[in-house]
């Protein structure tokens, strides 16, 4: 180590300075004590229904656009990820400028009450997988890290490699790829499409958090891929002045 930096951050190194990033509703999540701040990063970790479409009624793409319509995403995000995270009924999340809010929509209690009971059953990981893979389900809850473009195509392609329901549409999977060359208008088209084809039913995107001592930093900009995204620009508060 240089000895003149060593000099220079003295004061540093007599301090105790954390900067935490973690998933909050991970298994690995901890409960953190002292006077904390935090700031969420949206992520494209996506939690996601998915729709068995070999089993009547799943395979009726009005059934799968009601049962879609009636989930309480709000109160999921609320209850279930204590705030981390943001609910979104469309496969691309809410902050993205090509997010188009006029397609969510909500499912009356007429148009429901034509869908189903649900039962939920609770599986270990191994027996949950094996179901999936051998197709011994009508719903099940997933979720995905989709790419930065929001590109979807494993859920929705013929043979992608998480498209357990069985869903084939060439014309949707055509405007994914659209809309993954760019531009509103694709965007538009494909996110349309998916609300009439319903092929699975997005919940919400998960956020991480930065935790970091109650006053020591300033504008702080974190990403999900990178937590000192903008570094150069961050104030930190030490021995009570600016650097």
């Amino acid at each position: 180590r240089d000895p003149e930096m060593s000099r220079g951050l003295g004061d540093v190194y007599k301090r105790q300075v954390h900067f935490l990033c973690l998933d909050p509703t991970g298994t690995g999540a901890r409960t953190v004590g002292g006077a904390v701040e935090s700031t969420d990063v949206p992520t494209a970790a996506m939690q996601y229904l998915g729709f068995n479409l070999s089993r009547t009624p799943l395979n009726d793409a009005a059934v799968r656009r009601a049962m879609s319509g009636v989930i309480d995403r709000g109160t999921l995000v609320s209850s279930l990820l204590s705030g981390h995270g943001t609910a979104a009924q469309l496969p691309i999340a809410p902050q993205d400028a090509d997010y188009p809010k006029t397609y969510e929509y909500r499912t009356t209690a007429e148009e429901y009450a034509a869908a189903l009971t649900v039962t939920v059953r609770e599986l270990p990981w191994g027996e949950y997988a094996a179901a999936l893979e051998g197709g011994d389900f009508d719903l099940y809850l997933g979720e995905v890290r989709l790419t930065a473009d929001w590109d979807a195509g494993a859920l929705l392609d013929a043979g992608g490699a998480l498209n357990y329901g069985g869903f084939a549409s060439e014309q949707l999977s055509g405007l994914n790829d659209a809309f993954l060359l760019g531009g509103n208008a694709s965007a538009e088209r494909y996110v349309k499409g998916f609300a009439e084809e319903t092929p699975f039913a997005p919940l919400l995107f998960k956020s991480k958090t930065v935790l970091t001592p109650s006053g020591l930093v300033d504008g702080m900009t974190p990403t999900a891929s990178d937590p000192f995204y903008g570094f150069a620009d961050w104030s930190f508060h030490l021995s009570g002045s600016e650097s």
